[in-house]
């Protein structure tokens, strides 16, 4: 079996990034809407209609979201060895 060539495993390793950065908006963006039909997020036009508790909220099923979406990137990358994964982590580490 060949190795992938460099350009080809780069491009595989951004749209890894990528896909996962994706997942875990479309999540993020899913969940504030559908919170938002069910009456329990205000309206986004009432910024000051949100409590402490609600952010809280936010706060947590976005940061488990964003676990997901790293593992998806990491899992899709073609080479765990190389960056992909401090990247999806990690974007400082990136550079």
């Amino acid at each position: 079996m060949s190795k992938t060539d460099p350009p080809r495993r780069l491009l595989r390793s951004i749209g890894a990034v990528i896909a996962g950065a994706v997942a875990s908006i479309m999540l993020s963006v899913g969940t504030d809407l559908k919170l938002q039909r069910a009456g329990i997020f205000p309206p986004l036009s009432e910024p000051q209609s949100f409590t402490a508790s609600l952010l809280l909220l936010a706060t947590a099923y976005r940061s488990v979201y964003g676990v997901v979406g790293s593992y998806l990137a990491a899992s899709l990358a073609p080479v765990p060895s190389d960056g992909t994964r401090s990247c999806a982590g990690f974007p400082r580490a990136c550079g």
